[in-house]
């Protein structure tokens, strides 16, 4: 959050502790919304005003989108032990394994 999110105002923060883990869930005021593990580590970006920081996004994510979308933004990204699920601005969803290849494209 300080990284990448330190100028936006923190609303609310959410503890969702299920019986074998725990989840975080911050909403800012822009309606920017980051999820998190138990560990800490994010599991979703979703921003609502604006395109999720690059320097939150994998490089080589990125690169493809640059490459393949030049015109849209991430405006969501959500990572699991599978890979990567990617939302952009033109509502194409992608989705990369973890060694960042395509598997899926949905219109």
């Amino acid at each position: 959050i300080a990284d990448h999110f330190a100028q936006n105002k923190i609303l609310v923060v959410k503890l969702d502790n299920d019986l074998f883990s725990k989840d975080y869930e911050v909403l800012f005021e822009d309606r920017t919304t980051i999820k998190f593990d138990k560990d800490g580590k994010w599991t979703e970006i979703e921003c609502k005003m604006s395109a999720v920081p690059n320097e939150a996004v994998p490089v080589q994510i990125l690169e493809y989108v640059a490459k393949n979308y030049p015109d849209a933004l991430i405006k969501q990204i959500d990572r699991d032990r599978k890979g990567y699920d990617v939302e952009l601005s033109n509502k194409i969803e992608l989705k990369f394994n973890k060694k960042f290849e395509l598997r899926k494209i949905d219109l």
